[in-house]
């Protein structure tokens, strides 16, 4: 990554796919602490924070449990760097780019932020899954035309990437 370019993760860095404790022990190892990286909390983040604070209990994701969990074990990262990855997690970026107003989070939204939008709402999102296309039109209706967002999380869809001002980095599901 460029030291003079901002990079933006929208979460879900564990409990997809396969090999979760490389890419965390990638993440933290490579990107953890530059001034130009930043990572937003995506819906598995909790697993991941509550399993680093030793609240194994309160995980409710049968793959974190069964799958997840063994491969960060086996990965032997310090734990105290896991619990630090997690701390450092934001919920959304807000920025200017020239004169476009960029929107970042997890999840998708239909609005900008505001005193009203919880951190809960940026991370899983408003809905159903399946909801995601009316929210973008929301955001693309509600909002002036030089304001974008850029989320992940669902496409059940299976819609363009591009939506008008709205771009989904999510692909699929699985």
């Amino acid at each position: 990554l460029k030291d003079n370019e901002m990079w933006i993760f929208v979460g879900d860095y564990t409990d997809r796919g396969i090999q979760n404790g490389k890419l965390l022990r990638y993440l933290i190892e490579n990107f953890m602490g530059k001034k130009n990286v930043l990572f937003l909390e995506g819906n598995h983040e909790r697993w991941g924070r509550y399993w680093s604070n030793g609240d194994s209990d309160l995980i409710k994701s049968k793959e974190f449990k069964y799958f997840t969990a063994k491969e960060l074990s086996a990965e032997n990262i310090e734990m105290g760097l896991i619990r630090e990855f997690y701390r450092r997690i934001g919920q959304i970026a807000f920025y200017t780019y020239g004169e476009k107003v960029v929107f970042v989070n997890h999840a998708g939204c239909p609005n900008p932020p505001s005193n009203l939008t919880t951190t809960d709402e940026y991370i899983h999102g408003i809905g159903r899954y399946e909801d995601i296309l009316e929210i973008e039109k929301s955001w693309n209706t509600n909002t002036p035309e030089n304001y974008y967002q850029v989320h992940g999380h669902r496409n059940v869809n299976k819609s363009p990437i591009q939506n008008e001002r709205c771009f989904n980095l999510t692909e699929k599901i699985e």
